[in-house]
């Protein structure tokens, strides 16, 4: 077994005391059922049968960041067999825990690729909903595919390594949306407005305080981020001018308040 400090470049030691030591059998101390958690495995197998499994999960004691009890850090294969992990700035997962709370999420992947070969990409989803959506974006070719009606997925792919194309998108239904451009959850002082590709948020309440303000497109993809943004004239105009006619969801968060809501832009 491999034993690892909480933090990424920390030091640490590990104890095991005489007292921990059993002279009989009990093979039922060493495993204990546990509950069905929402979870996410993706195993990519190149052309001579070697493979690699990556996790990504959602769990209520995760956060964003790389957390030391329930995240586990990317030890790269030797030659010959792919490694496949999802990253985010510093960190490398083999097994990325994430909040139970996310609505949508990007997560970037590496695919270390050591030979030339055809790569299959498996997917195992345990503990989602039939609403909530998985899919395996290349950003390379612009394809999108859902992995929990098709969770296989073949590609050639030439010896190297794949960072910034390959992503997993999760999204699930929206909390508290009832509407397109309807205002939700009044009480928030928070009105989101749509009109063509303009965005419009209106604060109501008397000093709302800065905002932190992200649009996502139906996949989960973040399409606009303002963070802290002043918002004592009351109101804030967002022209997204680039975007597809669709369906998209705005969030914003106050000090006092947090606001989703989904809308429909046409250009």
């Amino acid at each position: 077994f491999f034993v690892r400090v909480t933090t990424v470049n920390g030091t640490g030691s590990l104890a095991i005391a005489k007292g921990a030591r059993v002279t009989n059998a009990l093979t039922d101390v060493w495993r204990t059922e546990s509950a069905v958690e929402k979870k996410i495995s993706l195993t990519v197998a190149n052309g001579s049968g070697n493979s690699d499994e990556m996790i990504v999960r959602f769990r209520d004691d995760a956060t964003e960041d790389y957390d030391g009890t329930v995240d586990a850090p990317k030890v790269l294969n030797d030659a010959g067999v792919p490694s496949i992990f999802s990253c985010s700035p510093g960190v490398d997962y083999a097994i990325n825990s994430l909040p139970s709370s996310l609505d949508q999420k990007t997560i970037p992947l590496q695919l270390n690729v050591e030979v030339d070969t055809m790569c299959t990409w498996s997917a195992n989803l345990t503990g989602f909903n039939s609403n909530e959506s998985v899919t395996l974006e290349d950003r390379l070719y612009g394809t999108v595919q859902d992995l929990t009606t098709s969770p296989v997925f073949s590609i050639q792919l030439n010896k190297g390594v794949y960072a910034n194309r390959f992503f997993l998108q999760y999204s699930q239904p929206q909390k508290n949306v009832t509407g397109t451009t309807s205002s939700i959850n009044n009480n928030s002082g928070i009105e989101i407005r749509a009109i063509q590709s303009d965005v419009f948020l209106l604060f109501t309440n008397e000093n709302p305080g800065n905002a932190n303000i992200a649009i996502f497109d139906a996949l989960g993809k973040e399409v606009y981020e303002s963070q802290n943004t002043n918002t004592s004239s009351g109101r804030i105009d967002i022209s997204l001018p680039e975007v597809s006619n669709g369906v998209y969801i705005v969030k914003v968060q106050t000090p006092s308040a947090t606001k989703s809501q989904q809308i429909i832009l046409q250009k």
